[in-house]
């Protein structure tokens, strides 16, 4: 089967996403939050919503999810493990570049959160989810050759983080899964290296 010549919603990888985005709608409901699923609206051209203005145009994150207390755009990504970089002892997670610089100048034109949101369905730590607001996600690599930024997984926050902002009255709790190489604080001057800053 060649998988260029299916539809994009067709594709395996595009199934996998549905079940972690199927997975957050629950979550979120569950908690008694709300979203507007911005990953169902056509942006045309087989590309999602986008947003336009002068000078800039950047697709959305998946969702917007708000309680009373906050409201955040929320990129989900499912992955069936976290890789692991042998050569700097670490696991990681990848996402593509160029959203990923679209998600930063979202956050930064609408002034709002936007939290990248990785599912993991199996390795080390099957069914975990982490989260990180994207203008604190500190880039270990940025592979020009496929196109992708790598991220150390042990810099992520549990879900739980995100969800102590929706419902503030709830304790943000210790970090859920093993640490396994120690990070200094984020350097937000990652961010002048794309020129968003």
């Amino acid at each position: 089967m060649s998988f260029d010549r299916l539809p994009f919603d067709q594709l395996p990888s595009t199934q996998i996403g549905r079940e972690g985005e199927a997975l957050f709608e629950r979550l979120v409901r569950d908690r008694g939050h709300k979203f507007v699923p911005t990953c169902n609206f056509s942006g045309g051209d087989n590309r999602g919503p986008r947003l336009k203005g002068n000078a800039i145009e950047a697709c959305l994150p998946d969702y917007s999810v708000f309680s009373d207390h906050y409201f955040a755009h929320v990129e989900i990504k499912t992955k069936s493990t976290a890789m692991e970089y042998r050569n700097g002892h670490y696991w990681q997670h990848g996402i593509d570049t160029q959203p990923y610089r679209d998600y930063l100048r979202v956050e930064k034109e609408m002034r709002q959160p936007v939290w990248i949101v990785f599912y993991e369905i199996g390795g080390p730590w099957p069914g975990s989810w982490t989260c990180k607001r994207v203008s604190e996600l500190v880039p270990v690599c940025n592979n020009p050759l496929n196109g992708m930024t790598y991220f150390k997984r042990d810099a992520l926050d549990p879900l739980d983080y995100l969800w102590a902002k929706l419902s503030p009255k709830q304790a943000v709790p210790a970090r859920s899964f093993v640490r396994t190489t120690t990070t200094k604080p984020a350097d937000r001057g990652h961010l002048d290296a794309w020129g968003i800053a």
